[in-house]
């Protein structure tokens, strides 16, 4: 029998599963009081082909993670007028920020099937955004259950106010959206089988390893250097674990703290340690720096981004940032400091 633990039984299925779909509509609802009708959680979206991955021209020389990080100084107080003609304010209108989630990827973003809402570090993040706007506590998130490679057609598509879904910045996704600064940085792992004999990517040669349709780890896998293993894309990380279970592949490659998240549910599974250091000269490759994604038809656009950052960096100051981390992301160990004591541009 294949084992899975909760949230892969539970993960989000395709528009249109009846009785499935009906519960994950109710999962995703807000708590507390009722929202207006718009309000009401939307079903997950069908897939869609991945974006190109092709890299600009102009991306060669690019370093976004080098630039100034614009900041709104002084903020609007919360639950008070937003700037005339901002995206603040035609949120506030409507009564609750719509946020792009990925609900397949505990620690950051999964259904608590008990209490039937979306939690996890990336969940407390986008709550922050909507405490800025509204009253904080006030239940005004809308959540839309995203796969990775939807990310970018719900924010060009307008369905969603913000992206927050382990969202890694890069050059080529900021020709299409914008983003926020850093709140986080993962690096790039390997999931296996406990006694499978796999000590880092080399090992898999001959060997095929899964990971998601449109991410950074599958185009840094299309990238390895040989001798190199097979890669196979699905939809999300969920699929992945199940064919990994099942051994139709031999292992997952993800961002490091979701193979944590799975691995702590999952005994039989294990992360390989610094499984890709020896397949990169620049390590720093590894790094999947997150930050929020906005669209960049948002009205007053550049004013929507330092209102973001206003935020973020609010966060990450006054503690909320910390206690997020120790209550989802604890099985990487003690906190570090946050991406605002590391990036420099969080300074400029």
């Amino acid at each position: 029998m294949v084992q899975r633990f909760a949230w892969a039984r539970h993960r989000i299925v395709p528009l249109g599963v009846g009785a499935v779909a009906l519960a994950v509509a109710a999962a995703c609802a807000t708590v507390g009081s009722p929202l207006p009708t718009d309000a009401r959680p939307l079903l997950p979206m069908p897939t869609t082909p991945a974006p190109s991955s092709s890299s600009p021209p102009s991306c060669a020389k690019v370093d976004l993670l080098s630039k100034a990080v614009p900041r709104m100084d002084p903020m609007p107080t919360p639950g008070g007028s937003m700037p005339t003609g901002s995206a603040m304010a035609d949120i506030k209108q409507r009564g609750f920020l719509k946020v792009g989630i990925a609900v397949d990827d505990p620690p950051l973003g999964s259904v608590d099937w008990r209490k039937l809402q979306i939690t996890g570090f990336d969940a407390d993040v986008a709550h922050a955004v909507a405490d800025a706007i509204f009253i904080p506590g006030e239940n005004t998130v809308q959540f839309q259950p995203v796969s990775i490679d939807q990310r970018e057609s719900v924010l060009t598509s307008g369905k969603v106010d913000i992206v927050a879904a382990n969202y890694t910045i890069t050059c080529e996704r900021a020709q299409h959206v914008n983003f926020s600064g850093v709140y986080y940085t993962s690096r790039l792992g390997l999931l296996v089988r406990k006694n499978a004999g796999f000590s880092s990517i080399g090992d898999l040669q001959g060997h095929t390893v899964c990971t998601s349709n449109g991410s950074t780890s599958f185009e840094k896998l299309k990238n390895l250097p040989p001798p190199a293993p097979t890669v196979t894309p699905a939809p999300n990380i969920a699929d992945c674990l199940v064919s990994l279970q099942r051994g139709e592949v031999d292992a997952i490659a993800t961002d490091d703290v979701i193979l944590a998240g799975i691995a702590a549910q999952d005994p039989l599974l294990t992360v390989v340690p610094h499984a890709f250091d020896q397949a990169f000269a620049d390590r720093k490759v590894l790094d999947e720096p997150y930050g929020i994604g906005i669209p960049k038809s948002t009205p007053d656009n550049s004013q929507f981004v330092a209102f973001v950052n206003g935020v973020l960096k609010a966060y990450m100051s006054d503690g909320r940032w910390t206690a997020s981390y120790q209550q989802w992301l604890s099985m990487l160990g003690p906190a570090p400091p946050s991406p605002l004591e590391e990036y420099p541009p969080w300074s400029r």
